[in-house]
């Protein structure tokens, strides 16, 4: 059902639906992504942003501390 990796390997997910099962607690998590370009910075942390259109990769890694 998932994908074979190892501990703090990168993974590039499929944008909508991924699944990933949570290593603590067994559970499988429904994960959705996106990439935004960010227009404006506001001091209280709040970004302005767009989504960004076209040919474009993610990839992300989870670490347990």
């Amino acid at each position: 059902m998932f994908p074979e990796q190892k501990e703090n390997e990168w993974i590039k997910p499929i944008m909508e639906n991924y699944k990933a099962e949570c290593c603590d607690c067994g559970l499988v998590h429904e994960i959705d992504f996106r990439v935004v370009e960010i227009l404006k910075r506001f001091p209280n942390g709040e970004n302005e942003y767009q989504p960004v259109e076209g040919n474009f990769e993610i990839e992300f890694r989870v670490r347990r501390k």
